[in-house]
């Protein structure tokens, strides 16, 4: 073993010391990277090192080449021998670049096999390969029908292997693959041969199944996907050299793809050497230079992430501080993207200084393409065109920002509120064409061009099953009409999830190479609705999208671990350096360690090494900060014990309680905390002119706002008179106020049916009347359909004792001489205020509100007494809360209120009437036309104090502030104590 290039570097003369590897046979030069040294001045010993190296072989610089593992250490490499060597630069290359730069067999080789296409090594068109292949045996239809999701699954794993092992063939040179082709024969007839002995139920045989189908499809398309390799290894230049991450070769990688390039060339008899970077060995005098890295221990996830961008931070202020003192360029700083959960969280940290110019960000992590927002565009269409889609579906598609639809953010508002009233869940039903108000036309308006946009989808889905081809045109015509697809198009994730289903241009050229594959496929692949959808999530979610840098040179990059080695970054941090992250072992798959080097794979212990490889170099090249978490999905986690092991290898054994803490980043200074007031707002007091009076004053009120006015005058101030509303959720499901609207439908048209005089004389009869109304409104309103229905089951299960506790009930009322005379109707009143002694009024309020019921019993009825009315409201709440309403009556608003509203009679009663399925309870507000004179005065003077401008604090306790919408403006937890409240709120409680 040779000690470090960097030592050759200071002694010139000191001569080059090659070995050869056992397990490659090639010349090997161990490129160490000493503790604390610069990235910059290792690359130019290494350049003086190799420079050396070929002098002695004579070789012509100019045309030899230098394979890279990664194009950003390109321009390193070349600086850096520029810096440090005179006269001609080779080239430097990775094996992507130089397979672009030369030429390409174009001829097309077709391997097919029984009329199947070969593998492409496309996951997009690979996985209709896989799954056509699959269903083309009639046990893999009946699978597909009875299990999907296993199914999918299967085909995923299947994918996932197939690219494994022709990947790690095409890494070897064109001799070598043969021999891994007759391996994987022997393991094919040897697993074949164990099922066929075994249990065929057993799923371990199932597996061994689908894997040998998937081995044989990868050597069916290795001779087709050989020829786009081959150029790399018939090249002949003056000489090679491959730099690696470490000597680990994992079958497949780009490491293991030059070693293979290399000894091609050594058989061809040219020149060759493997410089593989490694740390270096540990001495005494090395160990006294080695910078350990900082350990910060975090709470969770966000902690983490908020630590790690105050460090990021923090970091650059001292090196631009620095960097002005000295007058020089500083490097940029390394976020390592071990926990992309992590670096999303902290990217969006950084933002804010992003966004104002203080800080350039390069991120070369890349992102899964279905979290980007333009690819939610194309799932929220496909959710709102489903076949099973609810009003939700459809709302969530119309409030994307990528969509136009007409009206704006006005009319769906508008539309969600009739939704919602209505209580739709079926999103297609005709709304009422008498609705002409502005923003109910707004409403039909952006109902009818939504269904009008989503129609392509929406016929392709009635068909039961259709071509690809035509499910992407579909998509692409409701992309066009919503206007999404101009907004996707100058965006560069929007570009990237076009082409990645193939929906414009770009994505038609990238597949050029298997046009006619990708034609013939699409237009013959025929897949069902879900089908489809499953497809376009599996492609977005193959499919990774790099952010384009800004330009200019970066203050912080973003990185995987691997992609961070063997670059010059003035520090390096790492958040997710836990046990379960940072030299985490992942798993085989299908495969056993065993079966994995028997086919010539990669294991997860290679693949680990190689990881921790890379780690070594990493952590002795910059200064490091390493943060890890105490829980991870609620698991208590520990340090990595890569850390203890980097420490053990460097000759500086340390226990984990010994690692040094970051100093704090964070600089602390006094803020003086001032506590809010209780509020008190007022309106101003009456003009002279009333014409002109304040416009918050309310000309209506409802018998829900006069109840939040006495309950807390600041949440009438804030709800009411300002009209604040919160955001409603999209939630799945069914939920009480869902319910509420579909049973006071059914209530109304089964009574619209059902005039008394024409009551059936068996009870029966009234309750297999009320169940078919039940059962229909269910039906228009969505409740029934294969989305809702597992969710409207439980209500479902209750409807025969519900509809027979009901009209039970209500036979009994009848017989009492009670008609139903109104539902659901609108009723109105004037309150006057401010009245002289005359009784005219200066101002009037006007009071409304919509009754559930109204019942009236003729005078001809031997107990009337007059032209009686009663009042009836539903509920279905808790049984209790109404029975305490009701024993207090002056502290029932909505009975008393509705009440008011009911004019023209002699007497009128009240009551709720408690709907359930044990009971259906009825109860009245004694004495209610009381109870409402006195309501109707406390209304008049509240109202008459409002405005003349009187206060209205922030008074509700108990109850009412736990569950009110407007707690976070009054900020009650916040209060100030004791005197410091204001006078008109000690006057109010008063």
């Amino acid at each position: 073993m040779i000690y470090a290039i960097a030592q050759i570097a200071t002694n010139k003369d000191m001569p080059l010391e090659i070995t050869q590897d056992d397990a490659t046979g090639l010349p090997h030069m161990p490129w160490h990277w000493l503790a604390g040294g610069s990235p910059d001045t290792a690359w130019q010993d290494w350049a003086r090192a190799i420079h050396a190296h070929w002098q002695t072989q004579q070789v012509r610089m100019a045309d030899a080449v230098v394979l890279l593992p990664q194009i950003a250490l390109l321009n390193v490499a070349r600086q850096a021998w520029a810096q440090a060597v005179e006269g001609w630069i080779p080239r430097f290359e990775t094996v992507g670049t130089l397979l672009d730069r030369l030429p390409q067999d174009t001829a097309e080789t077709s391997n097919a096999v029984g009329g199947h296409p070969p593998l492409t090594l496309d996951a997009c068109l690979d996985a209709l390969l896989v799954a056509a292949r699959l269903r083309s045996e009639a046990s893999g239809r009946q699978w597909a029908r009875r299990d999907p999701g296993g199914f999918d699954f299967a085909v995923t794993r299947m994918l996932e292997f197939a690219h494994q092992w022709l990947k790690a063939a095409l890494s070897l040179r064109p001799e070598a693959r043969q021999r891994m082709v007759d391996q994987a024969e022997a393991w094919m007839s040897q697993a074949l041969s164990k099922t066929q002995t075994g249990d065929q139920e057993d799923p371990r045989a199932r597996e061994q199944v689908l894997t040998a189908m998937a081995l044989s499809w990868a050597m069916e398309a290795l001779p087709s996907l050989a020829p786009r390799r081959d150029p790399v290894f018939s090249h002949r230049p003056s000489a090679w050299v491959a730099v690696t991450l470490g000597q680990a070769l994992v079958p497949g990688s780009e490491s293991c793809l030059m070693s293979s390039v290399l000894q091609q060339a050594m058989a061809c008899g040219l020149p060759v050497l493997w410089t593989p970077a490694a740390m270096a060995p540990s001495t005494g005098a090395l160990a006294m230079g080695m910078a350990r890295p900082e350990l910060a221990l975090c709470i969770d996830g966000e902690d983490e992430a908020r630590r790690t961008a105050a460090h990021v931070l923090a970091r650059l202020a001292d090196q631009r501080r620095a960097a002005q003192e000295a007058g020089a360029q500083t490097a940029p700083l390394a976020l390592i993207a071990m926990d992309r959960v992590v670096t999303r969280r902290v990217r969006a940290l950084l933002a804010p200084s992003e966004l104002a110019g203080q800080l350039v960000v390069h991120d070369e992590s890349g992102w899964t393409l279905s979290t980007t927002r333009a690819a939610t565009v194309v799932t929220r269409a496909l959710g709102a065109a489903s076949p099973s889609a609810t009003t939700d579906d459809v709302l969530d598609w119309l409030s994307s920002a990528w969509v136009s639809s007409p009206g704006g953010a006005h009319a769906l508002a508008g539309l969600e509120r009739v939704w919602r009233t209505l209580g739709r869940m079926q999103p297609w039903q005709a709304m009422d064409t008498q609705a002409t108000s502005e923003s109910g036309l707004q409403a039909r308006a952006l109902q009818a061009w939504a269904e009008q946009t989503l129609a392509p989808l929406r016929d392709w889905a009635a068909g039961k099953v259709g071509a690809l081809q035509d499910a992407l045109e579909a998509l692409r015509q409701v992309l066009e009409a919503s206007g999404a697809m101009a907004a996707m198009a100058p965006d560069p994730a929007g570009q990237s999830v076009l082409t990645a289903l193939r929906l414009s241009d770009e994505g038609l050229k990238d597949a050029a190479s298997s046009e006619a594959l990708w034609r013939r496929l699409s237009e013959t692949t025929r897949l069902t609705w879900s089908e489809w959808t499953r497809w376009v999530d599996q492609t977005l979610e193959a499919s990774t999208f790099m952010p384009e840098g800004s330009g200019q040179a970066p203050d912080v990059v973003i990185a995987p671990l691997s992609r961070a080695v063997l670059r010059s970054f003035s520090k390096v941090v790492l958040p997710g350096a836990d046990e379960s992250m940072l030299g985490a072992k992942g798993g085989d798959g299908w495969l056993s360690p065993a079966d994995a080097s028997a086919l010539g794979l990669g294991s997860a212990s290679l693949q680990q090494q190689a990881q921790w490889e890379a780690f070594t170099v990493l952590v002795n090249q910059a200064p490091m900060l390493a943060l890890h978490r105490h829980i991870r999905e609620g698991e208590p986690v520990g340090p990595s014990p890569w850390l203890s092991r980097w420490s053990l290898a460097s000759g500086w054994p340390l226990g984990q309680d010994q690692w040094p803490e970051p100093l704090a980043q964070l600089v602390s200074e006094q803020v003086s905390i001032k506590t809010p007031a209780l509020p008190c707002p007022a309106l101003p007091s009456a003009p002279a002119n009333t014409a002109q009076a304040d416009v918050l004053w309310p000309e209506r009120v409802s018998a829900s706002a006069y109840e939040r006015l006495r309950e807390c005058p600041y949440r009438y101030f804030a709800l009411s008179l300002l009209g604040l509303k919160t955001l409603d959720e999209l939630e799945e499901g069914v939920g009480r106020q869902d319910q509420g609207i579909w049973l006071h439908a059914v209530l109304k048209r089964f009574h619209e049916g059902r005039p008394p005089e024409l009551a059936p004389a068996l009870e029966t009869d009234d309750v297999a009347r009320w169940l078919e109304v039940a059962q229909a409104l269910a039906q228009e309103q969505g409740l029934s359909s294969d989305t809702m229905r597992a969710h409207f089951l439980p209500y479902q299960t209750t409807l025969q004792s519900l509809a027979e506790h009901y009209v039970h009930w209500l036979r009994q009322h009848e017989q009492r001489g009670w008609r139903v005379a109104s539902m659901e109707e609108s009723k109105q009143t004037e309150l006057p205020l401010f009245t002289d002694d005359a009784g005219h009024a200066a101002v009037s309020l006007q009071l409304y509100g919509q009754l559930d019921r109204v019942d009236e019993r003729p005078n001809e009825f031997p107990d009337a007494q007059g032209r009686q009315a009663w009042v009836v409201d539903y509920k279905t709440g808790s049984l209790q809360s109404l029975k305490r309403k009701v024993s207090q009556p002056m502290e029932d608003t909505q009975l008393a209120f509705y009440a008011l509203l009911t004019e023209g009679h002699e007497s009128v009663n009240a009551s709720y009437l408690h709907l359930d399925d044990r009971a259906c309870t009825d109860l009245a507000h004694e004495d209610v036309e009381t109870t409402a004179q006195a309501l109707s005065e406390g209304m008049r003077q509240d109202f008459e104090r409002i405005w003349m401008g009187h206060a209205m604090p922030a008074l509700g306790e108990g109850s009412v502030c736990d569950f009110c919408d407007a707690r976070g403006l009054c900020r009650k937890d916040h209060w100030a104590a004791g005197p410091g409240r204001p006078a008109d709120a000690q006057e109010a409680q008063a």
